[in-house]
């Protein structure tokens, strides 16, 4: 059985541990994952490092797709 997902055009998914150095500081985040928890914990380790333009997308993928907000099959 396939299992897809859905994505949002233009994303950059990265394993924050050890990884968000790479994240330009400078500009907006947008973080976001399928369901809200793992994009609340993310957020709170990036501010923890400085990062202050953040946005956590509550409830993640989940009300992403409910709302109706454009997605790509991956």
């Amino acid at each position: 059985m396939a299992v897809f997902h859905d994505k949002i055009r233009g994303d950059h998914r990265i394993n924050l541990e050890g990884r968000y150095q790479e994240l330009d500081g400078s500009r907006p985040l947008v973080v976001i994952c399928a369901g809200g928890q793992r994009s609340t914990i993310a957020c709170s380790l990036l501010q923890k490092h400085g990062y202050t333009q953040l946005l956590n997308v509550l409830g993640g993928m989940d009300t992403w797709n409910r709302v109706g907000f454009e997605t790509v099959r991956e």
